[in-house]
Parts: structure tokens; C-alpha cells; sequence
């Protein structure tokens, strides 16, 4: 419709001074402004999609804190079965001894979550010092405003070891850390450090109580300190709390088994140990650590391929766009350049003539997608880890690859411009 419109309304006097259409060198100002808006848009997409993939590099690079190789993860849930406190623990000490004695089994443990996971309210809680937590009437209401929130994890003997992570200070729960001992729990380096900054945390309590309306807990005593894993890959590790899976009720589970070998093997050993002690107990969710790990980053795994996807469709879109203009200029301008032929240009000094006009829009374009994408990337910040908005080195890729496709796009109708037999050009209309 646009060259409709524009074609409807001609200058009159200006036409009939230039004689034809082949005459003259005439530029659509909307030509123009269309390739510059394309080539700026497929600018901000390109790096949006470097951001993106920068992200992914990041993560997928950073230390998570944990081993994921050769683990296998299936999840059971007493509660279907209907079973109490005490057999569930008596069924989680049965399980770990049986799967523990399979052989190509390195270590086995239980956890209520695994990371990495969102850390969303259901897996944070609220400690206190000791003497500090608020009055019954207090808390109502306002259970996530008070204390400090910090993540909870209810593990069971030999977790630690199972994934990986070390331990800095004091020991790990063991068989004997159940309903019948002292509370205790197990930290990590963040909660330590915010706890009793530049102190042994080892022997030291917390409270934690449990809300709304539920009998008091006692204190519990931290007994030992983990390095810092992540809970999430694309964000910074928060403070964490570790309780023992036989001492806190706990009757949802996920099965750890470290093999030496292809976790997957172990699989059909693993059901039949479950089956043994329960034939009605299913397990659920069965995949490797690491297939777990690639699971948790489907959102920016989406988010890099849609963008990516935009992106490329986008520098097509430009590409074609320059193409069109530069090739529709140099049919114009025919004439034109059969004279600077025939008065001694040389084909490169054609090439020279068009390429540079094309890369003109596309430095054009360029400059206001750089703008533009300082801008917009400023609003995918929740969706980038360890990389700034302003990335130096997104925004550099995006550019060279846009002036490379840029410079194609001008160059093929530059190379038929100037393979252009000067006497056919002179008789051009």
C-alpha cells in the first residue's frame, strides 16, 4: 500500500526535469526508514538472544555446589499408603540399608527436595535466635514477615556425601539423629555466616517454630556446617537449613542413588528393593541427576530459543529489505553508473559506490538498535545470571553479525552493478 499511496501523488515538475525514472537517483525516504527500523529491530532481538545464550553459558559453566554425575532420583510418598510417623521411619532405614548393600552402589541417601529447585514460600521457613521469637498473639498474619526466612530442607543420613557436597564443620546426621535425640540441624556456609558472623557456629541453637498454632519445638543445635550449594543454577545461594529426615516427620521423599556407573542401570534393582518392602508403593519421577538439573532450566532454555528463533527471522527480514533497496537503487541508477564506466571508474570503485550505501542504512539501523536494545534488555533482567543488560560482549557479537549479514545483502547487487557493460547502461531506460 505504501508505494501505492506514494506512486498516486507524484511530483510532476520534478519527474518531467529528470526525464525517466532511470535517470535520476531518487531515494525513498520510507524505503529508508523501513530497512533502518528492521535492521535496528533485528539488532535488539540479536542481542536479547546473546544475553540469553550468555545466561545459559554462565550456568551451565558455574560450580552448582553439587555433583551431578551418575546419580539416579526416584520420588515415593507414604502418605498413599497410609503410614505413620514411625514407619515411615522404619521404612526410610530399611530402604537406605537395602539399596546401600545393591552392588554398583556408591552411596544413598533421601531428601524432601532436591536442588536445583525454585525456592518458592513451601521450601522457607522462619528462625530465631533463641529467646527471640514473638509472642503467639504476633505471629498471626505475619509468619513471613518475621525472623529471618531461610531455605529448609529435611535430608537423611548420608545426603551429603551422596551429592557431593562437603562438609566444613562438625559431622552429618547418622541413624542415631532420630525422634528419640536432641534436635539438631545441619547449616550451611551462607546461614553460618549470617548467623554468627566470624564465630564457630557448632554447638550453637535456633529456634524454630512452627506455624500457625502448633505445639512449641524445642531449640535445635547446629551439628555441622556444608558448603555452599545452589538451590537454584540461576540465581545466588541463600541461607539453608538441613533437618534429619528421622527426627522431623517427613513421609514425601527422594530417593538418591550415586552409582559407579550408568545411574539408569540400577533402576529395575532399585523397584525391586521398593517392591520388597512395600509391593504397593509406586515410585515416581525417576530420572538422573542430570536430567533433573536440565529440567530446572526449561524457562531460560525457552527463553534463549524463542528469542533466538525472533532473532534470526528478524536479520532475514533485514537482510531481504537491504537487498531490495540497494538492488532497486542500482537499477536506478543505471545510467548513472554506465557514465562513471565509460568516464574510467573501475568495477571496484561501483562496488565501493553501492556497498557503502548499504552499509549507510545499516549503520543507520545499527545506531537506534543500540539504543533501543540498551533500553529493552534492561526488562529481561530477572531472566539473566551474572550478565549485565549491557553485556559487552552480546552487544558486540550481534553487531559484527549484523554488519556481516548487512554487507552480504549489499554486496551481491553491488557485484552485478559492476559487472555492467557500459555501452548497455548508456542505452539504459
Amino acid at each position: 500500500m505504501a508505494p501505492a499511496l506514494q506512486s498516486s501523488k507524484p511530483n510532476l515538475v520534478s519527474s518531467l526535469k529528470e526525464g525517466s525514472a532511470a535517470a535520476g537517483h531518487r531515494r525513498s525516504r520510507l524505503q529508508r526508514l523501513l530497512v533502518t527500523a528492521q535492521v535496528a529491530l533485528s539488532l535488539v532481538l540479536l542481542i536479547g538472544a546473546g544475553l540469553m545464550l550468555r545466561t545459559m553459558q554462565k550456568i551451565l559453566s558455574a560450580d552448582p555446589g553439587f555433583d551431578t554425575s551418575n546419580a539416579l532420583l526416584a520420588s515415593i510418598d507414604l502418605s498413599l499408603q497410609g503410614y505413620s510417623e514411625s514407619q515411615g521411619r522404619t521404612f526410610y532405614r530399611q530402604l537406605l540399608e537395602r539399596i546401600e548393600a545393591m552392588p554398583g552402589v556408591n552411596a544413598a541417601s533421601l531428601a524432601g527436595s532436591l536442588p536445583p529447585q525454585d525456592w518458592d514460600g513451601s521450601s522457607r521457613m522462619s528462625i530465631f535466635y533463641p529467646g527471640q521469637e514473638p509472642l503467639e498473639e504476633l505471629r498471626h498474619g505475619r509468619e513471613f514477615e518475621l525472623g529471618l526466612r531461610v531455605g529448609v530442607n529435611v535430608v537423611a543420613p548420608g545426603y551429603f556425601r551422596t551429592l557431593g557436597i562437603p562438609l566444613v564443620a562438625g559431622r552429618d546426621f547418622t541413624l542415631r539423629d532420630d525422634e528419640r535425640a536432641p534436635a539438631a540441624v545441619i547449616i550451611n556456609q551462607k546461614l553460618a555466616q549470617r548467623l554468627w558472623p566470624g564465630q564457630n557456629p557448632i554447638g550453637k541453637l535456633i529456634a524454630c517454630p512452627q506455624w500457625p498454632y502448633q505445639e512449641p519445638r524445642p531449640y535445635y543445635q547446629v551439628i555441622g556446617v556444608t558448603r555452599n550449594a545452589k538451590l537454584s543454577l540461576a540465581a545466588e545461594t541463600p541461607p539453608l537449613l538441613y533437618f534429619s529426615v528421622l527426627h522431623d516427620d517427613n513421609r514425601r521423599a527422594t530417593l538418591i542413588v550415586r552409582s559407579a556407573g550408568d545411574p539408569n542401570s540400577l533402576l529395575a534393582a532399585v523397584r525391586n528393593q521398593v517392591a520388597a518392602l512395600d509391593k504397593n508403593l509406586p515410585l515416581y519421577a525417576v530420572e538422573t541427576m542430570q536430567e533433573h538439573v536440565a529440567g530446572s532450566l526449561w524457562r531460560e532454555r525457552m527463553a534463549a530459543e524463542l528469542i533466538s528463533i525472533f532473532g534470526v527471522l528478524a536479520l532475514v527480514l533485514a537482510a531481504v529489505g537491504l537487498y531490495g533497496v540497494v538492488a532497486h537503487s542500482v537499477a536506478q541508477r543505471t545510467r548513472e553508473i554506465g557514465v562513471r564506466m565509460a568516464l574510467g571508474d573501475h568495477a571496484r570503485d561501483i562496488l565501493r559506490l553501492v556497498v557503502g550505501e548499504g552499509m549507510m542504512l545499516a549503520l543507520e539501523g545499527v545506531g537506534v538498535g543500540l539504543v533501543a536494545a540498551l533500553a529493552c534488555t534492561r526488562l529481561m533482567s530477572s531472566l539473566l545470571y551474572v550478565v549485565s543488560p549491557t553485556d559487552p560482549l552480546a552487544l558486540a557479537a550481534a553487531s559484527l553479525l549484523l554488519a556481516g549479514v548487512t554487507l552480504a545483502a549489499s554486496y551481491i547487487p553491488a557485484r552485478q552493478a559492476a559487472t555492467v557493460d557500459p555501452i548497455v547502461a548508456l542505452r539504459y531506460e
